[in-house]
């Protein structure tokens, strides 16, 4: 399950992981009626949300992420419990928790099963911080990086990894986390997890109108559905699922562009009919959808979830979204903003990452395909009006989705940001006159 737009997670301060891109995909069920988070779902008791000593909302305590990967510990077709596991079986525990740098890690348990012929096998539930839930090529770059060696497959799935220690440990994702096995019988530990994943279902997404909290160091998850993140919509949370759905049953094959198209409509419909229009609203609006791999694995859920970013963090909220007061967004021409859309504005003397230029109409019957450049093209006579620097200025266009344009409207917001040697950089100074990078090179352009 996969979220788009493309969220960074700046994990190099605990290992070097390579992020993995994010592919959306999803289609409605036409049976399915969209809903969105416009009230709060009903609680027998109100309680007032805590707050610190000058009044400010403080944040709701979340599930226990232990609990999470207990859940995900359960005998399987040919595997039971076994009363009395060996001492040797701890072995796997400290050789997991020696392995994996602790803050990678949110929880864990373990368990030892035994198949027919009385074999045990050793199992940890992982689960990774929220950053990095349901990324489906987590495990494989983590062997990678640990190890230093490319991951070896038996198939199905599941990687095979060497801890320092010598344990031969046996990894498969879950989807929200994953689950190490290892056994005096490696068969036996890849045929536990084996059974394992084909018993298993998809993961339900949050369902709409789900309030969630999302700390200011953590990302939102690459999938759409870890419980222990989902908090009361009476007190304080930073984030809401206007929409989480059943989709594509009217698919026969996966097919990624209408998948993407179905996504884009959906999402913006629900935010349309929530705030307005994407281009004049605060409220950043992140979607889901199964990748293709996903999907032959029978996943067939969209999610649409909602925050409010600022430069110092997310803001924390009572109640709905949609009762706050003021959620227009309309930044001046000429307006730096930093790399988060929409955003606050900044001084242009701080370190940037976007230039508001203007909006334009689009020239365009149907809506783009991904790939096409019908709005970018739109945006990019603004450059003519900017100044040279050491860097090459290309254009972003924002605030226009498929339900919009399918109304009739056709204007997008364009920033203006700078690359240099292919990537994005963060600037000082304004693109009108000088300007010059900071930092290293980010996203790749």
């Amino acid at each position: 399950m996969n979220r788009s737009p493309i969220h960074l997670i700046a994990l190099g301060t605990v290992i070097m992981l390579v992020a993995v891109a994010c592919a959306p995909a999803g289609v409605l069920d036409s049976t399915t009626t969209t809903t969105t988070a416009t009230t709060i779902p009903p609680e027998s008791t109100t309680i007032a949300p805590p707050l610190d000593g000058d009044g400010n909302l403080l944040p709701p305590e979340r599930g226990d992420a232990a609990g999470v990967a207990k859940a995900a510990l359960t005998p399987v077709n040919g595997f039971d419990f076994m009363d009395e596991p060996p001492q040797y079986a701890e072995d796997l525990v400290v050789a997991v928790e020696t392995w994996l740098p602790p803050d990678l890690v949110a929880g864990t348990a373990d368990a030892v099963y035994e198949n027919d012929q009385g074999t045990p096998v050793s199992v940890v539930s992982v689960i990774p911080v929220l950053s990095w839930r349901g990324d489906p090529g987590f495990v494989e770059s983590l062997i990678v990086v640990l190890t230093g060696n490319q991951p070896f497959s038996p198939g199905d799935g599941i990687f095979t990894a060497k801890a320092p220690s010598g344990a031969v440990m046996q990894l498969w994702s879950t989807g929200d986390g994953f689950v190490v096995a290892s056994s005096p019988d490696e068969d036996a530990a890849i045929a536990y997890l084996v059974t394992m994943s084909a018993s298993g279902a998809p993961n339900d997404v949050w369902p709409s109108g789900s309030c969630l909290y999302i700390a200011d160091d953590e990302g939102l998850p690459y999938a759409p559905f870890p419980e222990d993140v989902v908090v009361p919509c009476t007190g304080a949370h930073n984030a809401e699922v206007l929409l989480g759905i059943k989709t594509g049953t009217d698919l026969t094959d996966y097919d990624e562009d209408a998948n993407t198209y179905d996504r884009d409509y959906k999402c913006d419909q629900a935010y349309e009919e929530t705030f307005g229009s994407q281009r004049t609203h605060t409220p950043s609006l992140v979607t889901y959808m199964p990748d293709a791999d996903e999907w032959d694995r029978g996943d067939r859920y969209l999610a649409c979830v909602v925050k409010i970013d600022r430069n110092d963090g997310s803001d924390l909220i009572t109640g709905p979204m949609a009762a706050l007061d003021d959620l227009t967004w309309e930044p001046d021409v000429g307006d730096c903003l930093v790399n988060n859309l929409p955003a606050d504005t900044v001084d242009c003397q701080v370190a940037h990452t976007y230039q508001y230029l203007g909006d334009v109409v689009v020239d365009a019957d149907v809506w783009p395909k991904p790939g096409d450049r019908a709005f970018v093209d739109a945006c990019i006579p603004l450059l003519d009006e900017l100044a040279n620097g050491p860097g090459e200025l290309d254009v972003f266009p924002v605030g226009l989705g498929a339900y919009a344009f399918e109304q009739g409207d056709r204007t997008v917001r364009c920033m203006a940001f700078a690359s240099v040697d292919g990537f994005l950089v963060d600037v000082v100074g304004s693109f009108n006159g000088e300007w010059r990078p900071v930092g290293e090179g980010g996203i790749a352009v």
